[in-house]
């Protein structure tokens, strides 16, 4: 079970690593001139789906900006975990996350 978590945590450190790239899709959206989008590797969750998952509480949303962008403005009921603590320190970033919960990173 440990081993799970660490590797479902180690593959969200990449993709956060990788610019902050996890972004919400909006229904409709999509590429125009048909070509291959290179963030479609990135996993993307719907703004329904995810606050339904927030709701029923099976998810929780973690901005990953520094404090002050977190302070000015954020997600209701997001915690704060910068990427530069991400980065600095994988595992104690795993242990501040909710056991039990989906974590849906932004940035924006």
């Amino acid at each position: 079970m440990q081993r799970r978590a660490l590797t479902i945590a180690a593959t969200a450190m990449v993709w956060l690593a990788a610019g902050c790239a996890v972004r919400i899709r909006r229904p409709g959206a999509g590429g125009t001139n048909g070509s291959a989008d290179p963030d479609d590797a990135v996993p993307r969750i719907a703004v329904e789906a995810a606050f339904g998952q927030v709701q029923a509480g099976k998810a929780i949303l973690v901005d990953v900006r520094g404090a002050r962008s977190y302070q000015a403005r954020r997600a209701a009921g997001a915690m704060l975990l910068p990427l530069d603590e991400i980065e600095a320190a994988p595992r104690a970033a795993l242990a501040k996350l909710p056991a039990g919960k989906q974590a849906i990173f932004y940035c924006t």
